[in-house]
């Protein structure tokens, strides 16, 4: 479908390349090269990434060894904080923690001791005949199972005691350990619990300064691969959309004379990029341009061609578009406009033959092109709804001339507009062949 505003699209160059794509049926390498393009793009990025990496590392490198050492030196572990300060607690009032166990210890021991009572029930039940034992069977093994735990308990306390009378000087580390803690975690502003992460952080660091090389070399094999492959398939489109512009130049070419640009020129202009500006879209920019006075440089279009002359480019290059790969139908909408006579006649043959191979509709308010069409059809406004009349030949003679000659049809328009239409049947006839003489 091709509308009033469409030339803005088809002059603009930015359309260009993808038009040329289209006609030369390579817009799947074209999209192939976008996406190396793609995965090159992510390639540098990787690489620019690592390399400001390494220079941060580099950069800071002193500081991160000492850091890393310093934190390796600590050991810092997570909830030793909260451990550490429980333990200074405990032993700041070992003193009366002590005798609290002690105490503790000779309720639990001693003659007259929690263990010395159960053991001494336990004899007693032992020392009952068989049945009697039966009977108090479940008491006897609670007691067994009292005394148990009960020596169990005793052991526990014992050892608890002999551990804080054994080492008077664990205080003293508790709380120098506590210390250092404290002090790295304000060193590098963070909870003393963060400080296993923070040393982590900074052996990865590290990690990076010493093996940096390494991947970073990894990084540009990735990126020259990337490359290769981008430029391979850059250059294969370079070289389809060279010869893809060379048939639309032709095809375009050979449609200006019978559109009375006899004179006129068309190319597709492919520049190279420079390397560095090489891209998604390819190795080129694309533009089409014209030369409409004979000996002229070439141009853009919109530059160089007048009006008329748009229309008339417009419809040639919709035409070799449409020819590479015709479409089931090809809707037009005033395709003609800035032209008349002759070269609206002109317009009219060219689209009369298109619609030989392709179903053409045509919008037009021009009598010349309307009389090349193989029906007609007339479009009024009747209050709020369109109407849509299919025109006899009577009734078509009747609306060219009427195009002709305004709101008052003269007989004159009408013997105008049987010529137009008689000239356009001939035309539309199949050629016989000629004759060949004896």
């Amino acid at each position: 479908v091709h509308g009033q505003s469409d030339d803005r699209g088809l002059f603009d160059a930015a359309t260009h390349r993808r038009l040329l794509d289209a006609f030369g049926g390579h817009e799947a390498l074209a999209s192939e090269v976008a996406a190396k393009f793609a995965t090159l793009a992510r390639a540098r990025e990787a690489r620019d990434a690592l390399k400001r990496q390494a220079a941060s590392a580099a950069a800071d490198a002193d500081y991160v060894r000492h850091s890393a050492d310093e934190l390796s030196a600590l050991e810092p572990e997570a909830g030793e904080e909260t451990r550490l300060a429980g333990e200074r607690s405990l032993l700041m009032n070992a003193g009366r923690i002590a005798e609290d166990i002690s105490a503790a210890v000779d309720v639990l021991s001693g003659e007259r001791g929690a263990e010395a009572n159960l053991a001494s029930a336990l004899k007693r039940l032992s020392r009952m005949n068989e049945e009697a034992r039966k009977a108090a069977a479940a008491a006897e093994s609670a007691l067994d199972q009292a005394f148990a735990q009960t020596e169990e308990a005793r052991r526990e306390l014992e050892s608890l005691l002999s551990r804080m009378e054994a080492d008077p000087s664990r205080l003293e580390r508790t709380e120098e350990r506590l210390h250092a803690l404290r002090a790295a975690a304000r060193k590098y502003a963070v909870p003393v619990d963060d400080l296993p992460r923070v040393l982590s952080e900074f052996q990865a660091k590290l990690e990076v300064m010493y093996s940096g090389g390494a991947r970073l070399n990894e990084a540009e094999a990735t990126v020259s691969r990337a490359q290769s492959d981008y430029h391979g398939a850059a250059l294969q489109l370079s070289a389809a959309r060279k010869a893809a512009a060379r048939k639309l130049e032709s095809a375009v070419t050979g449609e200006l004379a019978p559109l009375k640009l006899g004179h006129a020129k068309f190319r597709v202009a492919l520049e190279s990029l420079a390397e560095i500006d090489a891209n998604a879209n390819g190795l080129e920019r694309v533009a089409f341009e014209a030369a409409t006075i004979e000996g002229a440089a070439f141009g853009p279009m919109t530059r160089i061609a007048s009006g008329g002359e748009l229309a008339r480019f417009s419809l040639a290059l919709k035409v070799a578009l449409a020819e590479a790969s015709p479409p089931a139908a090809l809707v037009f909408d005033e395709v003609d406009r800035g032209v008349g006579g002759a070269v609206a006649d002109a317009v009219g043959e060219r689209l009369q033959r298109l619609a030989q191979s392709t179903q053409v509709l045509l919008v037009t308010h021009s009598p010349q092109v309307a009389a090349r069409a193989g029906r007609h059809f007339r479009i009024t406004r009747v209050g709020d709804r369109t109407r849509v009349d299919v025109l006899d030949d009577d009734a078509r003679i009747e609306e060219l001339a009427r195009m002709l000659s305004g709101a008052a049809v003269t007989q004159e328009a009408r013997a105008a507009a049987k010529r137009l239409l008689a000239e356009a049947r001939v035309s539309a006839a199949p050629k016989k062949p000629a004759r060949k003489r004896a």
